[in-house]
Formats: structure tokens, C-alpha cells, sequence
């Protein structure tokens, strides 16, 4: 009985250690593929889909620049995601500061991915961080960021075919609404615009959906731009 049970304790040691070694892979080579991208500006319309508000399409400018700057620019005011959608990569790049857990496959948009749980070491806003990998592309197909100030957003992402670097087309946030806060400068200016919408679902979530387009990649971007 002792040997069956030391047997498998030692069996489920070693498939810890591989699933835990196939998860570091995956983020390694998801890692590497983003590190090529230094910085990047775009167009970008902004879809809203928030309950008890109403938002017409926005349009402006993102810029990136590495390792974590994120600026969306807009001609209105508008209220977005606190993450940055791209802030996941900079997280990655440190393997020392978390652990990494591999979940098996699943389907995302139908593609087959493989699921890997990122919990970190260290005390930070971020809880908990999922990624659902393509294993031929090296992309993020979907990632969901818990954290103790927003809540948990999940993002899915969009690629066009032949990418040469793992930009997205489209990414689609949805938002846990119950802790997601709207300031309040910015709800009275949207009131004074347009009459809301009572939530009569009673929906706890919402999306922000960015459609990005004619990126120009490591071409510089500058800092006044933050």
C-alpha cells in the first residue's frame, strides 16, 4: 500500500514537472515573438458595449513602446480597460516572477490552443493570469487577467493570416462591471451627450472592442506620445 501510494506521489511529481516545463516553452517562444515588436502606432475605432450607457464608435490613435508604454489617444472622451492589453508580455518576460501551470487544450475562434495559468510569487495587483496559446503561430488567442483593483477582463484576440508580428487586428475586452468604476467627470460628460440607457438586464459585464489597423512597426515612436 505504502509503494503504491510513494508511487503515486512520484508520478504526479513528474507530471507536474513536465506540464510545468511544456507551459514555460510555450511562454518562451510567445515571449520571444513579441520581443521582436520595440514600438508601434496605429488607427484605432473603438466599439462600446456597456449596459446603461450609450456611446457612439470612437476613433484614434494607440502607440506602444517597449517594455510596457500604452497610449490610446482619442478625439472624445472616453472610458477604457485600466491594463494595458499588451502589459501581459512585459509579465511574461520575467520568468522568475511567477509560475507557470499548463491546462490543457481548447478551442478559441476555432483554433486549437493550449491553456497556461501564470499565478505570480511576488504580492501584486495581478492575481491570476491565463493564456490560451496557438502552439503553430506563437500567439495569444485569448488571455483573462484577475486582478484585486478591476476585477477579471478577458481579451480575445484577432491576427490577419501571414503575420509577420503578433499584432492583433482586433482585440475584444470584456468587462466585470461590478468592478469596473466609471469617473466620475467622465459619466457627466457622456450624460450631458446622450441619455442612458437603464440596465434592465441586469448585465454584469460589457466589451470594448478596438479594430486597430495600418500599424507602423518599429519605425519609432515618441515620448511626448505618453
Amino acid at each position: 500500500m505504502i509503494k503504491k501510494i510513494t508511487s503515486l506521489l512520484l508520478l504526479t511529481f513528474i507530471v507536474n514537472i513536465v506540464f510545468g516545463q511544456q507551459a514555460n516553452t510555450l511562454i518562451k517562444s510567445v515571449s520571444e515573438k513579441f520581443s521582436q515588436v520595440k514600438n508601434f502606432k496605429s488607427n484605432v475605432n473603438i466599439d462600446f458595449d456597456i449596459p446603461s450607457i450609450n456611446m457612439e464608435k470612437m476613433n484614434g490613435k494607440v502607440f506602444y513602446k517597449a517594455p510596457n508604454k500604452f497610449k490610446v489617444k482619442l478625439s472624445g472622451v472616453a472610458f477604457l480597460p485600466k491594463q494595458n492589453p499588451f502589459e501581459l508580455y512585459n509579465l511574461l518576460r520575467d520568468t522568475s516572477a511567477y509560475v507557470a501551470v499548463s491546462n490543457g487544450a481548447e478551442d478559441v475562434s476555432g483554433i486549437r490552443t493550449q491553456v497556461v495559468s501564470v499565478l505570480p510569487i511576488k504580492e501584486q495587483d495581478v492575481v491570476l493570469l491565463k493564456c490560451w496559446i496557438n502552439p503553430v503561430s506563437n500567439c495569444i488567442e485569448k488571455s483573462q487577467i484577475t486582478t484585486k483593483s478591476s476585477g477579471t477582463i478577458t481579451s480575445t484576440y484577432f491576427y490577419a493570416a501571414n503575420l509577420n508580428y503578433p499584432l492583433p487586428y482586433k482585440i475584444n475586452f470584456s468587462i466585470d462591471l461590478t468592478k469596473f468604476k466609471i469617473p466620475k467627470m467622465i459619466a457627466v460628460d457622456i450624460n450631458s451627450k446622450k441619455k442612458s440607457n437603464s440596465n434592465a438586464s441586469g448585465r454584469t459585464t460589457g466589451s470594448i472592442t478596438f479594430n486597430m489597423s495600418k500599424y507602423e512597426i518599429n519605425k519609432g515612436v515618441k515620448e511626448d506620445n505618453f
